[in-house]
């Protein structure tokens, strides 16, 4: 049995350049405007961002304006908003394998614990912007 490719590459889907250069651009003008918002050092070394009343790091900001910017959902699309601590992890699993579970393609030993959860169904705000790169992913 062939061994089952991760979802994140299974779901992308490429950009062309022109979608590059313009989340590029958007970014940039987040980061700009990120900057100009007040500021408290928070632990380690993230520095925290206010931004309409709560506080968040760079990143996480960046994010959640390319969010609210960028995203429009579809009927097929799946919302889980959890409270912290309350169990987000276990709720993504069962997610995951209730949206999948009719897929030729799933094979739940394999994706729930071979593949993080969080790849599978990631945080929209948290990965929206990944790994300090200019490239929003709304499609997954």
């Amino acid at each position: 049995m062939a061994s089952s490719p991760p979802l994140s590459k299974c779901f992308a889907s490429p950009k062309t350049r022109e979608e590059e250069e313009s989340d590029r651009a958007l970014c940039q003008h987040y980061r700009e405007k990120v900057l100009s918002l007040p500021s408290v050092d928070g632990c380690a070394i993230l520095k925290l961002h206010e931004y309409n009343g709560w506080f968040a790091p760079m990143p996480m900001l960046l994010g959640a304006m390319a969010a609210q910017k960028l995203f429009r959902a579809k009927p097929s699309d799946v919302i889980l908003a959890t409270a912290p601590k309350s169990g987000t992890t276990w709720l993504k699993s069962i997610l995951f394998a209730v949206v999948h579970r009719d897929s030729p393609h799933y094979e739940p030993e394999k994706y729930l614990t071979t593949v993080a959860v969080h790849e599978c169904v990631p945080f929209l705000e948290n990965h929206v912007y990944a790994n300090g790169q200019d490239n929003f992913n709304l499609n997954s």
